[in-house]
């Protein structure tokens, strides 16, 4: 949390004149006595609206978020106007964590400033007219519905149709809303449509990332302490308040510094093929992929759409390909036997029909993971992996850092990790795996191109 002053020495250093003078405020004020810490006072220096504190464990965050709640309902917010009364909304995961942390902390705050309690409806009704309405995010996204709200704290992560039905709450108002969180959750909807646009500079958030280590207010021998309890990933995201990019991945071999490169001209002479995972409602995937002499792979294109028919998709995926020589194209194994019920086909024949035939993906999973996660090594021996992936491929590169196990949470034990993935985001990671599983190598055209007799003077010479 911030600091709370040291009252007694503060008070003693005041002049006799000023000091019932202060207590009296205090008394009115508790919220006087907290003086933020650096990370704490840049989050509530914020400008924007819509506001993400990520923090550490123990590192500020809910208090801070409280006293913008504190600040924001009273009308006494250091850094910026606020009109008052307003009415606001602090949303916690459930009742319980509601009761034991953030009423507890409004109220002690708050101070003589209540004017009411409403236990019935977990209302705090202010001296001055404002309105403060403790919610919970189990209670399901229709109670959330109907009001307009100025301002809406969410400590930790609300489930995604919460927060976009608490996003309509404030938006005749034009409102404002802060989430505080450690980043338990791993790569969530936040990560997505949150703390990746404003890493690439777009979007309407500001994001304020905050340690532990960054609260001056707790002893160093307790931060080292938790630094000994928390290893690995886990202590990455309790104490550094960092998204775990690594959390449950499935391709925890891929590094964007290593197989990640820029586009280049492919050879003519190389092998290539590709990939195809059909959808209609979800999106149709096709990965093409380049196969160099030493048999390393280049996934160097990529087709991603949605709500397209079969011949739609084809003409799309052929005007892609152009003139390149595609060896063979494969297709999702399952879908390449179900039958149309009308006409009768299989999508893979429909596929057939509109110029693109295709061969069944190994359907084995984790035969193909394990094909892929081969690929995707650094040899010992060149330092090298065996896989790449151009840089324009924004779907494949955002599915690869997204695949993980079905139900992994980084605090749960070794022996609960489920050996599938999890079925989410995962048609051009489904076309790589079958891409790989396939074993597919180099061939050489001018080999390709001789006869047999060719072959047999070859050999003999």
């Amino acid at each position: 949390m911030g600091k709370e002053l040291d009252i007694s020495k503060f008070i003693s250093e005041l002049p006799e004149d000023k000091k019932k003078e202060y207590l009296k405020r205090l008394e009115l004020c508790p919220f006087l006595a907290y003086k933020p810490h650096p990370i704490q006072e840049k989050f509530h220096k914020s400008t924007k609206r819509f506001r993400l504190f990520l923090g550490g464990n123990r590192g500020g965050k809910t208090y801070g978020g409280a006293m913008e709640a504190v600040w924001t309902a009273t009308g006494t917010h250091p850094y910026k106007q606020v009109v008052v009364p307003n009415q606001g909304w602090v949303v916690s995961l459930d009742f319980p964590t509601s009761r034991d942390i953030t009423q507890p902390i409004l109220k002690q705050l708050l101070g003589g400033y209540i004017k009411k309690w409403r236990e019935a409806d977990k209302i705090i009704e202010l001296t001055n007219g404002s309105t403060i309405g403790f919610k919970s995010a189990d209670s399901g996204w229709d109670k959330f519905q109907g009001t307009k709200r100025h301002w809406i704290w969410f400590d930790e992560e609300p489930k995604h149709d919460i927060y976009m039905e608490c996003r309509m709450r404030i938006a005749d108002l034009k409102g404002d809303i802060w989430i505080t969180e450690t980043p338990m959750q791993g790569l969530s909807w936040i990560f997505d449509d949150i703390y990746e646009p404003w890493e690439q500079g777009v979007g309407d958030w500001e994001v304020i990332q905050g340690k532990t280590l960054d609260n001056p207010y707790i002893p160093r021998d307790e931060i080292e302490n938790l630094m000994k309890e928390y290893t690995g990933q886990e202590r990455d995201a309790r104490l550094e308040g960092k998204f775990v990019l690594f959390a449950g991945r499935v391709y925890k071999e891929f590094e964007r510094n290593i197989h990640v490169i820029p586009p280049f001209d492919i050879p003519s002479s190389w092998t290539r093929l590709r990939s195809i995972d059909p959808g209609i409602n979800n999106p149709t995937a096709c990965l093409w992929m380049a196969i160099d002499p030493d048999n390393n792979f280049y996934f160097y294109d990529e087709y991603y759409e949605s709500e397209r028919t079969i011949a739609e998709n084809s003409t799309i995926i052929k005007a892609l390909s152009g003139s390149q020589d595609i060896s063979y194209t494969l297709i999702d194994p399952v879908y390449g036997q179900k039958r149309n019920e009308i006409e009768m086909t299989s999508v893979r024949q429909e596929y057939a029909k509109n110029g693109i035939p295709t061969l069944p993906g190994v359907k084995d999973v984790a035969a193909g993971i394990s094909a892929v996660k081969k690929k995707l090594q650094v040899s010992e021996k060149t330092g090298k992996p065996e896989a790449y992936f151009f840089d324009t491929l924004t779907n494949t590169l955002k599915e690869i850092s997204r695949y993980r196990w079905d139900e992994f949470r980084i605090n749960t034990a070794e022996k609960n990790k489920k050996e599938a993935p999890k079925k989410l985001q995962d048609h051009l990671m489904d076309s790589m795996r079958w891409l790989c599983a396939a074993k597919p190598y180099y061939v050489d055209p001018q080999l390709m191109a001789l006869t047999a007799n060719d072959f047999t003077k070859l050999t003999k010479s």
